[in-house]
């Protein structure tokens, strides 16, 4: 009979704590919507990697994981015998075998001379920046020119040299990513 008394208390006492554990029903903020470290949602407000004051921001103990920035591509360079006349940076999205054109004359800067087709040296490196590391994610490079295309290049960065044309950067994956690209524009003299 005893141990039968003793069960009803115990499960009395595990509801008394777990209401004085949740605090009083009168609290009007969203326990459900704590932040936590995992994302997902818990109704403890001092559940670990939440803040006691509801910030959102981590508590002294965490240690924040670490980011990685992607590198910026570096200035690609010019053979000997070709001018330098323009230079610059363009930052994009792809998408998920997506594609980006583009067209090396038309970046050119207004007041700039336009080299011939046949004298049009288009010089670049690029970087995928996002995701980074990029993991499997590449990009692959193809120049067409008089109804031709060719593949110049691929991968997560690299750099490449090609005349005029359209020069399309080609996402093959199945993520979106970012990339940026860091060119040269030059002129065969």
């Amino acid at each position: 009979m005893r141990l039968l008394v003793r069960l009803p208390l115990i499960g009395w006492a595990a509801v008394v704590l777990t209401f004085a554990a949740c605090g009083d029903d009168d609290d009007d903020r969203d326990r459900s919507a704590t932040p936590t470290t995992s994302g997902s949602a818990t109704g403890d407000a001092e559940s670990p990697g939440s803040s006691p004051d509801d910030t959102g921001a981590p508590d002294a103990t965490e240690t924040p994981e670490p980011t990685t920035a992607a590198p910026t591509p570096i200035a690609p360079t010019l053979a000997a015998g070709v001018r330098k006349i323009g230079e610059g940076t363009i930052n994009f999205v792809l998408a998920a075998n997506g594609l980006f054109g583009i067209d090396g004359l038309a970046l050119i800067q207004p007041g700039t001379e336009t080299p011939p087709c046949a004298a049009v040296v288009f010089s670049f490196d690029w970087q995928i920046t996002e995701p980074y590391p990029p993991g499997g994610n590449t990009v692959q490079c193809r120049i067409t020119s008089q109804d031709i295309t060719e593949d110049v290049a691929a991968g997560p960065d690299g750099a490449a040299t090609v005349g005029c044309g359209q020069l399309t950067a080609v996402n093959p994956g199945s993520a979106q990513i970012s990339v940026a690209v860091h060119y040269i524009q030059g002129s065969v003299v």
